[in-house]
Order: C-alpha cells, then sequence, then structure tokens
C-alpha cells in the first residue's frame, strides 16, 4: 500500500502551564494532568478502510519525559538563533541533560486552536519582567497546519538593568516583552507574582 495513502494519527500532549510559572516548587510533577491526544484525518481513515478493507489500530507509547524534553531542547535552540550562551541563565538546560520534572519548565495551554494554514511550525520568543529582571521563554507549536497544541518554554532569565537593555536589542522587535499583567489569561502568564523562582534564586 503506498505510504502516502497510510492515514497515522500524531501524538501530542495538551498540557497546563510550567510549574515555575505557576509558583509552585520544583519537586511538584505537573505531567500527571497532562492530556495525550491524537490527531488524525478522519476521512483519509475511512478512505483507507474502504479501500484495503483493513481496520486501522494505533499504539502509543506514554513518555512525558522525553516529550518534554523534545520541547526544551527547541526553546533553548530557538533562543540561541538570537543569543549567546553567555547572555542568560540557562533555567531549561538542567532539564534537557536529565534533571528529572521537566514539567517545572515545559507546559503549555489545555485549549484547542485552529490549524494555521501554510505553517509546518511556529516559534516565538517571549518576555516579560521588570527593567532589572527578565524571564525569557519561547512559545512552540509543531506541525500547526494540523490543529496542534501550543507549547512554552521557560527558556531562561537574565539580571540587572545593563543586561535587560543588551537583550532588548539583541532580541529585536520580533520579541514579545510584555509586563506579565498585560499577558493576561495567556498560558505564558505567571500566576503567581513576583515569582516565587526568583525570590529563592
Amino acid at each position: 500500500m503506498p505510504f502516502s495513502e497510510y492515514p497515522a494519527a500524531m501524538v501530542f500532549y495538551k498540557m497546563g502551564r510550567a510549574g515555575l510559572l505557576e509558583g509552585l516548587p520544583e519537586n511538584v510533577d505537573m505531567a500527571s494532568a497532562w492530556e495525550l491526544v491524537a490527531i488524525s484525518d478522519r476521512e483519509k481513515a475511512k478512505g483507507f478502510q474502504d479501500k484495503f478493507g483493513i481496520k486501522l489500530t494505533s499504539k502509543f507509547r506514554h513518555v512525558p519525559e522525553s516529550y518534554a524534553r523534545l520541547l526544551a531542547k527547541i526553546g533553548y535552540c530557538h533562543m540561541l538563533v538570537a543569543l549567546d550562551p553567555q547572555d542568560f541563565r540557562p533555567i531549561c538546560l538542567p532539564y534537557i541533560l536529565g534533571r528529572p520534572n521537566p514539567s517545572y519548565v515545559v507546559g503549555g495551554s489545555m485549549n484547542d486552536f485552529p490549524a494555521t494554514d501554510g505553517m509546518g511550525y511556529v516559534l516565538r520568543t517571549v518576555c516579560f519582567g521588570t527593567d532589572d529582571r527578565l524571564m525569557l521563554m519561547a512559545e512552540i507549536r509543531l506541525f500547526a497546519n494540523n490543529g496542534t497544541p501550543i507549547y512554552h518554554v521557560v527558556v531562561g532569565d537574565v539580571s540587572g538593568r545593563d543586561k535587560v537593555a543588551a537583550m532588548h536589542e539583541k532580541l529585536g522587535p520580533d520579541a514579545i516583552v510584555e509586563e506579565p499583567s498585560a499577558l493576561g489569561d495567556n498560558h505564558l502568564a505567571p500566576t503567581a507574582w513576583p515569582l516565587p523562582f526568583w525570590q529563592s534564586a
């Protein structure tokens, strides 16, 4: 049978906010609340079954930590397109390298979003904070033209007025820089402000 006709499902997790943005301790695992979702083309699946007379089945492995590390790697590399490694403290890096509970820095939105036609993926830089301290985040959507979930990674932070000013200059106009309150109910917005993470750092 032609590979192009096989209607394989794409599997993703729907996630709530990263634990850090909720003001939670690092050892609180948010992944237990993630939902496994499969996105498939029902018309293609029906056409396949009618043509080949084969009942379709799918089998998935539940690997939330691996999936979160994948997103953390994408977010970290996205930030390094504009910044040098020494420009910020890489909060997500220990989780990429194997620290338990990457849900502390990886999260997303539980909402459904329409497909973005013509977009294979979407990557955005979002920052929030003050003139003295800035949180650097990546917003990620894989296979955006298929109505997939939207994620975020808390990539790093910057301390010091001069460093924050330099960060604004390097990131340029494409980065979204907001006061935390301006982010409203967005999945990128911290629910605890000021962040307990900064108070304990």
